[in-house]
């Protein structure tokens, strides 16, 4: 048992460390953070580092960060050493949230709407993003269940959706994709129905591909395949 826990936690620590944080000095350093902190905190779990001391933790993530981390603690007071993991990201979750434009973020969230041909399931994450630079704090599932509603291309699924007052955002996404999926399904049924007038007939035993031209009277009367009637 000892020597496949020892594998295992080998397996974990040889996970890549996410590459370094190039938005630190950069103009929309506000906007990368989020992306890049989720990911790290992905790679903390997975690897480990969150059972390690909070000086090793607090080590990776700056080697992690790259050469803006040095500049950005000058600038914060913190020492390295003695700050706990928590702290620091704190400390730099504030620091790049000053320079992150939350109003702008809204007018994104706000603007999303479903594109024509484009299916909720990329409607939806996109919904999520957005809406995790927004600080909605305990809003933000309901603002989306909002934004669902009022975003959807469909009308009558929108009529639908506003029609349960107590709707969740759960029960919002499972009705988009459920009526996504049913209307999907009826556009196959009908394209196969219609997709062509070939019709096949047995002659002589042998199956033969015709047309068959009901405008015209003529063809009514006629058997089997032929030439289009003029």
């Amino acid at each position: 048992m000892a020597d496949d826990t020892t594998g295992n936690m080998s397996q974990v620590s040889n996970i890549p460390i996410p590459e370094k944080f190039d938005g630190g000095n950069g103009p929309k350093q506000g906007d990368l953070w989020p992306k890049w902190i989720r990911r790290f905190e992905r790679y903390r779990i997975a690897s480990g580092l969150n059972n390690k001391s909070d000086a090793e933790q607090v080590s990776t993530l700056l080697y992690a960060m790259g050469e803006c981390a040095d500049d950005i603690l000058k600038t914060l007071q913190i020492v390295e050493d003695k700050a706990s993991f928590e702290e620091v990201k704190s400390a730099l979750e504030n620091h790049f949230s000053d320079r992150r434009n939350v109003l702008v973020e809204r007018a994104r969230f706000n603007r999303r709407v479903q594109h024509p041909g484009e299916p909720v399931d990329t409607l939806i994450p996109d919904l999520y993003k957005i809406a995790a630079d927004c600080e909605y704090g305990t809003l933000k599932n309901e603002l989306i269940r909002d934004r669902i509603i009022v975003g959807v291309v469909d009308d009558l699924l929108s009529d639908r959706l506003q029609s349960k007052p107590k709707l969740t955002l759960q029960e919002a996404v499972q009705i988009a994709r459920q009526a996504e999926e049913r209307k999907h399904n009826r556009d196959v049924v009908r394209g196969d129905a219609t997709k062509s007038s070939d019709v096949y007939y047995v002659r002589n035993g042998a199956q033969t591909k015709g047309r068959y031209h009901k405008q015209n009277p003529r063809c009514q009367e006629s058997k089997g395949p032929h030439t289009p009637c003029t």
